[in-house]
Order: C-alpha cells, then sequence, then structure tokens
C-alpha cells in the first residue's frame, strides 16, 4: 500500500508477502515519532529496537540524560534485565521489563 508519507500507511508486507498492520493501520489516532530530542524532556523512554537483545549492541541512548522521575521501558526480553535497564536502574530510574507488556 502506499500513502503520501510512510508512516500513514495502513499496511506494509514483509520480506515473505505477507500483510501485516502498520501503526497507522491498527491505530490511526496515535501518533507515534523517532527523533533525537533530549530524553530529559520525556516522562516515559522505551527502547522499540533490537538493541540490547542477547546483552548486545549499544545503547539505544544517553541514559545519563534521563530524568530521575521518568520510566524507562524495553520491549527486548532476552536478556531480562538489557544493558538499558541495568543503567537505568543503576541511575534509580523506574524501569519496566520487556515481558511485562500488559496494559
Amino acid at each position: 500500500m502506499s500513502a503520501r508519507f510512510p508512516s500513514q500507511q495502513l499496511a506494509q508486507l514483509d520480506e515473505g508477502g505477507v500483510r501485516y498492520p502498520t501503526l497507522h493501520g491498527a491505530a490511526p489516532t496515535c501518533i507515534a515519532k523517532t527523533s533525537s530530542v533530549d530524553p530529559a524532556i520525556f516522562a516515559v523512554v522505551i527502547n522499540a529496537t533490537s538493541l540490547g537483545l542477547n546483552g548486545q549492541g549499544p545503547l539505544p541512548g544517553e541514559v545519563a540524560r534521563v530524568s530521575a522521575t521518568s520510566l524507562v521501558g524495553d520491549v527486548v526480553m532476552v536478556p531480562e534485565r538489557t544493558p538499558l535497564l541495568q543503567a537505568a536502574q543503576a541511575r534509580g530510574v523506574g524501569i519496566v521489563y520487556g515481558h511485562t507488556k500488559e496494559c
């Protein structure tokens, strides 16, 4: 499917040709943005990448800049305490493990 902006696509095809909904298709009123904005301005910081999977790779952002009153979450489930979560917890920031995805 095509759209004026890729983020407005309703669905995409994966490498096997299987169609799956995009965020915009599944939740059209949800606004999701990525940027290199200072993480200190956010109340919730979530790693939704594979960075940290199996304890590998760089941190997805500057944990030192996350506010002490913020909450840091990670979608990575292995290891349970990813490098991001370890770094946030070491600073006293609240964390949410990847397996804790209930809303």
